[in-house]
């Protein structure tokens, strides 16, 4: 980094005229117009740097602060800075190989929804330096439940240190201690009855009951209800195998793994047992290999 002066040439030829406002200076080209003072030299990821000041010592101060944070590691390039959030998220959402196809839509639809309305043509740098940009926007998530809000939250600050991490920003703005975050709500678990079970049960088509007791004493979701094959239930030791369930894919729907890609065998209580073997028709013969994109049913 270096300041120069813009209005006068560095190395002047012998014999030029010198400056008739500026003693011992010889003009350049640029002599009179704009701002005087520039500050020069290349970023962290040699990128040129140039800004204009009108005094030398605004110019001097700003040179001395990008070495400072050129050597420190926190330099942000000023027009890097200028992507908006939409743009940036947008990125980063599409590198997200690991998560599940379920939970990118969630992400997708909770970003358009509820942080792209406030946030999404905001720049990135501004959003590092205006904290109070950010706790506006979590005042707006009122509508949401807290625990949904807070999930939100740290979706958004996930898009945030991956923006520090680039350099795109400074500072990740949800981790300032000014910015504060709802308070999660715990809420208790309702164990449905065996009379509530047995009903559902009954409300069911004949084939499809089994998966009311396989649900009520399992406490699988839904989508591995639906995933459950003959093949996972082990009658002798009375347990389940939970490793596959049924997620939506482009409008259709397609056999997964599990949430967390994290298979898990269930006990199964021994009075339950005979229910689901009268029902076991009701579990399909699920295809030896699951994906989130094939063996759409």
């Amino acid at each position: 980094m270096s300041v120069a002066d813009r209005w006068h040439l560095a190395r002047p030829p012998a014999l030029a005229k010198t400056c008739g406002k500026h003693r011992g200076k010889v003009a350049s080209a640029a002599h009179g117009t704009g701002l005087r003072w520039q500050v020069r030299g290349t970023g962290d990821r040699g990128l040129p740097v140039k800004r204009n000041f009108e005094y030398e010592d605004d110019a001097r101060h700003y040179d001395a602060e990008l070495k400072s944070a050129v050597r420190a590691g926190t330099y942000v390039d000023d027009k890097a800075g200028q992507i908006t959030f939409r743009e940036y998220a947008e990125q980063w959402r599409r590198t997200r190989r690991r998560q599940g196809h379920s939970t990118r839509e969630r992400v997708e639809r909770d970003l358009r929804n509820h942080a792209y309305p406030v946030l999404g043509d905001v720049p990135m740098r501004v959003l590092g330096l205006r904290v109070s940009i950010v706790r506006d926007w979590i005042g707006s998530l009122d509508d949401l439940h807290p625990n949904s809000a807070r999930l939100l939250i740290g979706r958004v600050s996930a898009v945030f240190k991956a923006a520090v991490d680039d350099r795109i920003m400074a500072r990740n703005p949800l981790k300032v201690e000014s910015v504060e975050r709802p308070d999660a709500v715990k809420a208790e678990v309702q164990v449905w009855s065996a009379g509530q079970v047995e009903a559902v049960a009954r409300g069911l088509p004949g084939r499809m009951a089994a998966m009311a007791w396989l649900g009520g004493v399992t406490g699988m979701r839904q989508g591995e209800l639906f995933g459950a094959a003959l093949s996972d239930v082990d009658w002798l030791r009375k347990t389940v195998r939970v490793e596959a369930q049924v997620i939506q894919v482009d409008g259709g729907l397609a056999f997964g793994p599990v949430k967390n890609r994290k298979p898990r065998t269930v006990p199964l209580a021994a009075s339950v047992v005979p229910l689901l073997s009268c029902g076991s028709d009701g579990l399909h013969a699920r295809p030896s290999k699951t994906s989130s994109t094939a063996n759409r049913q």
